[in-house]
């Protein structure tokens, strides 16, 4: 019986210090996931109630639609706008990148095969913290993405936008070379190679001028025949409302 007694007060001893252990790597482990609440929270609350306002602005764009009353419909066309332009205004929450280190399955595949029995006082317990990404595969992976995404969206950018000191250079050039006065007095007519440099540069920009100023034509168009067929049938609304209400009280 004493055996019995002394090989339960042994392993007991053990569990007594695995339970602390685990619960020690358990609360560090709940620390580092209320940081992580911590930074995430007020992101994810702002990207629901974007969410919201988007559902909100398609409901009340089908109610605009419905409308029968010119009057109410052009308020409501009035909010409706304003709504919409201050939505895509309002600017998307910043990603935060945390990484929580150690991770688990790492910090006890390296430390805790060495421990042995007679040192399991001393197995280590890590302090899990959480931090900003930095370095390695990943933030490589990040800075590529955002790069492409820089790069894409510089692509969609205006010229005027992108290189404007190459423009004022270009306009300068243009002007050098359909200058009879400076073109001839600078050398144009020594450098054939640069006259052509200059021409295809001009082409280029000039076909940019036009891309651009056709797809504001194009985009501007659309518009103006769009509310022209708005406002005449709403004319027509509002005359019919007339003639109905002179008919009436006659």
């Amino acid at each position: 019986m004493q055996d019995r007694e002394e090989v339960n007060q042994f392993f007991q001893s053990l569990e007594v210090v695995l339970t602390r252990k685990r619960h020690a790597y358990l609360e560090a482990l709940d620390k580092a996931g209320a940081e992580v609440s911590r930074a995430y929270d007020p992101l994810i609350h702002r990207v629901k109630a974007l969410q919201e306002e988007h559902l909100d602005l398609v409901s009340l764009g089908s109610s605009v639609e419905e409308e029968d009353s010119p009057l109410i419909f052009l308020e409501q066309v009035h909010l409706f706008r304003e709504r919409v332009e201050e939505f895509i205004q309002t600017p998307l929450p910043s990603l935060i990148n945390l990484s929580v280190t150690p991770r688990a399955a790492e910090h006890l595949q390296l430390h805790w095969p060495a421990v042995t029995i007679g040192s399991l006082e001393d197995a280590p317990v890590p302090k899990v913290c959480c931090c900003a990404r930095c370095g390695g595969v990943e933030a490589g992976v990040e800075t590529e993405a955002g790069g492409r995404d820089r790069s894409d969206g510089a692509g969609r950018r205006p010229w005027w936008e992108l290189q404007p000191a190459l423009s004022v250079v270009l306009l300068v050039l243009l002007l050098l070379w359909f200058n009879p006065v400076w073109g001839p007095s600078l050398g144009f007519h020594l450098f054939p190679q640069f006259s052509q440099l200059v021409r295809g540069l001009s082409d280029e920009l000039a076909t940019s001028v036009w891309d651009t100023a056709g797809s504001a034509s194009a985009v501007v168009e659309a518009a103006v025949e769009r509310w022209s067929s708005h406002l005449s049938s709403v004319g027509e609304k509002t005359c019919q409302q007339l003639a109905a209400f002179f008919k009436n009280s006659d």
